[in-house]
């Protein structure tokens, strides 16, 4: 099948079969209510597809590129990468839990793999790392048909995430915590913690208990104007919400969560150090839960845990013994319930390069720049 593709804002593609007309749009606006409307209905669609969150992580240095399959006036396929640019020219590219697909269509499908691979070659995306929306056998053998392979990079997001199913009542969901854990719950609320809900106001308290808590545990904390971007622009729609635990009046922890579609995800969790006595993170989480199920979600995701610990109980195995004092086991403690994802794929766009590039990169792997050109892919990471 060819595509016809011309220097012009949207183009038609002939199939062979049927002589049916698709419009490819590429697009690279800033805002982009169309699509952000396509994500939230498709059956795979998360936020880290829409526009919203490239507006976010514009903050990072990362500018989206989407490609639009319209049938007549109507989006049916589609996806949103996000680039950055290499220090010697070109870009690197990352696309985060897509493409997205309305319905199962060999023709359809086929168009949007060709247009994303023709889309790489002229936008100099040098590397493209590809994390698939679902653990899904199609979308896989698309990725591999149209030269993806398993990422030698490894994976920029976690492979599992774990989520509450919302659908039972609210004594039962509790019920189905750990034992412990309800126990500490308990603990916290007799002895006066209280969770508040923030607001504007409360993003830079946020961001402070995510310093302490990058400093305690080792990791670079993200930057004020990264969560202030996301509170300006998921909070007209509602799309996020953040609590806040206190004791006497003096903030412990913060809570931002992000709402899509039926679920609602605790993104990012903040912590003083301060009162580990009173377990201030489980009162968030569980409050966060309670509201969740209040206001209607049907899912609650606690987000990734390791690949160890996920393959491990994905083949009826206990937790491997390194793994059982870590967040790993904090957010199993709450369900047991996962969503398995496809590790990532990734295909290096240099004409001559890529067999170079297969064959000697397990070499280089720790390699300074090397190591810099990971972290920043990984940094594209919606869990990140």
């Amino acid at each position: 099948m060819d595509i016809i593709y011309k220097q012009v804002r949207w183009k038609q593609v002939k199939t062979v079969q049927d002589a049916k007309k698709f419009q490819i749009i590429i697009s690279r606006s800033t805002l982009d209510p169309e699509w952000d409307q396509f994500v939230e209905h498709a059956s795979y669609g998360q936020y880290s597809q829409t526009s919203l969150w490239a507006q976010v992580k514009s903050v990072q240095g990362w500018q989206p590129v989407r490609i639009l399959i319209k049938d007549t006036d109507r989006i049916v396929a589609g996806v949103q990468i996000l680039t950055k640019m290499l220090p010697f020219g070109g870009r690197i590219g990352a696309i985060w839990r897509g493409p997205l697909i309305e319905t199962s269509n060999s023709e359809l499908d086929s168009v949007l793999w060709q247009t994303l691979v023709r889309l790489c070659w002229r936008s100099r995306i040098y590397y493209l790392a590809l994390d698939l929306p679902a653990d899904d056998d199609s979308l896989i053998h698309s990725a591999r048909i149209y030269g993806f392979r398993e990422a030698l990079l490894g994976d920029i997001d976690t492979r599992a995430e774990v989520v509450l199913d919302l659908s039972p009542e609210l004594d039962e969901i509790f019920h189905h915590i750990s034992k412990n854990r309800r126990k500490l719950i308990h603990r916290g609320e007799a002895r006066g913690v209280c969770v508040r809900e923030g607001d504007e106001r409360d993003v830079v308290l946020f961001h402070q208990l995510h310093a302490h808590s990058a400093k305690r545990l080792g990791f670079v904390p993200y930057q004020l104007e990264f969560f202030e971007k996301l509170w300006q622009l998921f909070a007209p729609s509602q799309h996020i919400k953040l609590f806040i635990a206190e004791y006497q009046g003096q903030p412990l922890s913060a809570q931002i969560n992000l709402l899509f579609r039926d679920t609602m995800t605790a993104y990012k969790i903040g912590w003083s150090g301060e009162h580990p006595d009173l377990y201030p993170n489980d009162e968030i989480h569980w409050h966060a839960i309670q509201w969740a199920k209040l206001h209607g979600f049907r899912w609650f995701n606690l987000m990734g845990i390791e690949t160890p610990v996920a393959e491990a109980l994905r083949h009826g195995h206990p937790i491997p013994d390194e793994y059982l004092h870590t967040y790993n086991s904090y957010k199993l403690s709450f369900s047991s319930q996962l969503v398995f994802y496809p590790p990532t794929y990734e295909r290096v766009f240099l004409p001559g390069v890529s067999w170079l590039y297969w064959k000697f990169f397990p070499r280089f792997k720790e390699v300074a720049l090397v190591k810099r050109a990971i972290k920043s892919l990984r940094g594209v990471s919606a869990a990140e």
